[in-house]
């Protein structure tokens, strides 16, 4: 839980302090929480992924540029596009933590899940490119969505990973 890693990482007290910090930085727009994909709203409560409002904000990190962290500063940069778009058009963004796997982004109208969003940086090594593809077929089998799609920073491809059809798009093409 990301409040018990604050807590140790600022030798705070209690898990209390790091939520109080975490909500205090969600009201001054430095973070935006994403909640977990669940039919029970207790869990879509509960649980949330925080992402900074700006990856300028990553920069102070070991090794900010390095490949993992330019990872994340593309997940970063595709939650903001995509609550952007889903304040336009009503909709809402989720992430699905499951044992089986992750799936970065969910947009949703109402309880109908539209699309399955992965974001990784670079799937050239097979081992990510499996687990990235995993986290959209776990997505798919959860929510009965078809329309999935895999976003990193340069790979343009049409695939089908066991029956399921994946677009993988760069960023930059994608809207």
């Amino acid at each position: 839980m990301v409040t018990t890693d604050l807590s140790n990482l600022f030798h705070f007290k209690s898990e209390h302090t790091a939520k109080n910090y975490l909500s205090y930085l969600k009201q001054a727009f430095l973070l935006i929480g994403v909640q977990k994909y669940s039919t029970k709203s207790k869990f879509r409560v509960a649980q949330e992924k925080v992402y900074p409002v700006d990856v300028a904000l990553m920069n102070n990190r070991d090794n900010a540029f390095a490949a993992e962290n330019l990872g994340w500063r593309l997940e970063t940069i595709v939650l903001l596009r995509l609550l952007r778009k889903a304040r336009q058009e009503g909709y809402d963004i989720y992430y699905l933590l499951e044992r089986g796997g992750e799936c970065d982004f969910l947009v949703c109208n109402d309880n109908r899940v539209l699309q399955c969003v992965q974001v990784s940086y670079d799937i050239s090594a097979e081992k990510t490119r499996k687990r990235e593809l995993k986290g959209l077929k776990l997505a798919a089998q959860m929510t009965g969505c078809k329309n999935l799609l895999l976003l990193t920073d340069h790979t343009y491809e049409d695939t089908t990973h066991e029956g399921l059809d994946i677009k993988i798009r760069p960023v930059h093409e994608w809207q």
